[in-house]
């Protein structure tokens, strides 16, 4: 469904590398129509929401890894996102003190 998921992940890292209180991606569906993906900062994240993680456990503060699994669960987020409307939260790793990003399409 997603042309290019390595290019929302990108983007959802840099939403978290500056730690912006909101931002939006256009997405490019491969039936060529595209939607928007806005991503809002969270600090209490909904325990009922799924998390896709974005840094492998090897990262540090200093050095970001791309977990190995990142741009595969990004990409099933978002496309129960666009499918049934299930939010997901991203985060750079579960318990390092900076915010989680809410996905959402509006």
């Amino acid at each position: 469904m997603v042309v290019k998921p390595k290019n929302q992940v990108d983007d959802a890292l840099i939403a978290h590398a500056v730690q912006t209180s909101h931002m939006e991606i256009n997405v490019t569906l491969s039936n060529k129509k595209s939607c928007r993906l806005h991503g809002r900062s969270a600090r209490v994240v909904d325990v009922c929401i799924p998390v896709v993680e974005l840094l492998s456990p090897e990262s540090t503060p200093q050095k970001g890894i791309l977990a190995s699994t990142a741009v595969t669960d990004f990409d099933q987020a978002l496309k129960k996102l666009i499918k049934r409307g299930t939010k997901f939260y991203t985060v750079l790793r579960p318990n390092w003190a900076v915010p989680a990003i809410l996905w959402t399409l509006e």
